[in-house]
């Protein structure tokens, strides 16, 4: 069903994705006014599931934006995913929560999202465009994109304690 390059694509990112807990790490601190462009999202529009353009700068003066990298064979992925859905239940008027697949199609994802009842905005990073600009090499990542479009955090890996460092990174900034 795949061919060559995205099975070489899939292999590397399994790979990277066997990451122990204790590797979550949150890279760099919040940006100062000084480097906030240096910071900017990349904007980028995808489609969801059901079809819909979504951009990044569709939340823009709007929502803090949680960015998570994502696959349905990804095993702690898929442990990070009730953490993040739990977080954007509580926090639905002022965060979104765009949860980016990788490479898969969208049969396969929205077979997934039904089976685990999700209830997350899935885009679809179907030739991994979006997952390279963001510098993506190993899944789950997220990335904490503020209101005004500047990267906040960026997080590699699973963590047992996701929902709390999110309410610590993300209540600040609402």
């Amino acid at each position: 069903e795949y061919d060559e390059f995205t099975m070489k694509r899939l292999a590397l990112a399994a790979l990277l994705a066997v990451v122990p807990a204790g590797a979550f790490h949150a890279q760099g601190s919040s940006p100062k006014s000084a480097s906030d462009e240096a910071n900017r999202a990349k904007d980028f529009t995808m489609k969801d599931l059901d079809g819909k353009n979504i951009s990044l700068s569709d939340y823009r003066n709007k929502k803090v934006v949680i960015m998570d990298f994502w696959a349905t064979w990804c095993g702690p992925c898929r442990m990070a995913m009730p953490a993040l859905q739990s977080f954007q239940q509580k926090h639905a008027k002022h965060v979104e929560v765009l949860s980016i697949n990788q490479l898969e199609n969208a049969e396969r994802v929205a077979a997934f999202v039904k089976a685990n009842n999700l209830q997350l905005h899935v885009l679809l990073d179907q030739d991994g465009a979006v997952s390279s600009a963001y510098r993506v090499f190993g899944i789950p990542t997220l990335y904490v994109v503020d209101k005004t479009g500047i990267l906040r955090q960026k997080y590699v890996g699973y963590r047992q304690d996701l929902e709390q460092l999110l309410e610590q990174v993300i209540t600040p900034l609402l």
